[in-house]
């Protein structure tokens, strides 16, 4: 895997500590801190300190809330929600790939096109189906890599808050 030249804003990123985002404010972990770990090279990037049970307890509070609000809002407000969260990626796109490349292991292109470019043209597709659902299976135009046939139906649901801690990687 050739090496990148990073961005200063990723490395002042890795550099800075790490610990817990929870009801919009971050805040440091109070449990135990572990290495990031690039699994291209084996090396430790960055270092994020755990949470304890009452951030952990306060992050599932926090997420039901904000679910309860997102649950209300009116259908054209999450869309345009989508499509700022899918702006935002756009603008950060070469920094968010760098992070991705680091921390999954993925080449620079793979976090380049799959991770940004997909995740951006996903939220601006489905933003525009926010205020569309209506019972229905649909042939959709996301873009494919290699000529995938997507399908999706429409049906209002609510599934609910939830709590994740995710350490994945993918062959480099």
């Amino acid at each position: 895997m050739s090496e990148i030249t990073l961005l200063a804003e990723v490395t002042a990123f890795l550099r800075q500590p790490h610990g817990q985002f929870i009801a919009g404010q971050r805040e440091a972990g109070r449990g135990a801190p572990f290495a990031v770990i690039n699994p291209a090279t084996g090396r430790a990037i960055a270092e994020v300190t755990a949470a304890d049970s009452d951030q952990a307890d306060r992050a599932m509070e926090s997420a039901r809330q904000a679910f309860s609000q997102w649950r209300e809002m009116p259908t054209l407000a999450r869309g345009a929600l989508l499509l700022k969260l899918a702006d935002t990626l756009a603008e950060h796109r070469e920094a968010l790939a760098q992070l991705e490349s680091l921390c999954s292991g993925k080449t620079i292109t793979l976090a380049r096109m799959l991770e940004l470019d997909q995740s951006v043209a996903f939220l601006r597709y489905f933003a525009g189906w926010a205020g569309k659902v209506t019972g229905e299976t649909l042939d959709v135009s996301l873009p494919s890599m290699a000529g995938e046939k997507y399908t999706a139906f429409t049906r209002r649901s609510r599934w609910g808050w939830w709590l994740a801690s995710c350490r994945g990687t993918s062959p480099s």
